[in-house]
């Protein structure tokens, strides 16, 4: 009987994460003194691949800094985390969450092109903010 009470007590734990990750952000325990964010990412009403935050709590000022992260490198974190994580943790979650959607956007839509109408690939920088290609006319 324990088992059942168990079972369908994580069954539901389950459908209550899920529930927030449909929001995209979560943020989740990792050990005592951690704490993860995990970003989805979405395109096409469909979920890409999540990022994670992890954040560890300073013992001695309670100031959270990041401890690691998977995010991609040009993304200025390091300039988020000064400028928001300790003031407003909902303002720093947000505005990560903005430059991670922004850039897998740009990739997607990249991708899109590139399958659909061009026949070649294009030359993109790591960001998909600068992106080069070339189009050849046929004659009639």
């Amino acid at each position: 009987m324990k088992e059942i009470l168990q079972d369908s007590e994580e069954r539901e734990y389950q459908k209550i994460l899920n529930a927030y990750r449909l929001t995209g952000k979560t943020i989740f325990p990792v050990k005592e003194n951690r704490i993860g964010l995990r970003f989805e990412t979405f395109y096409n009403a469909k979920y890409l691949e999540p990022y994670y935050i992890f954040l560890e709590q300073n013992q001695e000022n309670e100031q959270l800094s990041i401890f690691r992260h998977t995010l991609p490198h040009f993304i200025p974190l390091d300039e988020l985390e000064a400028k928001y994580l300790n003031k407003d943790m909902n303002k720093f979650a947000n505005m990560v969450d903005d430059y991670l959607q922004a850039f897998v956007m740009r990739r997607e839509e990249v991708r899109t092109l590139t399958n659909n109408k061009l026949n070649r690939k294009p030359r993109v920088n790591n960001a998909y903010s600068s992106i080069e290609f070339t189009i050849l006319l046929k004659d009639k």
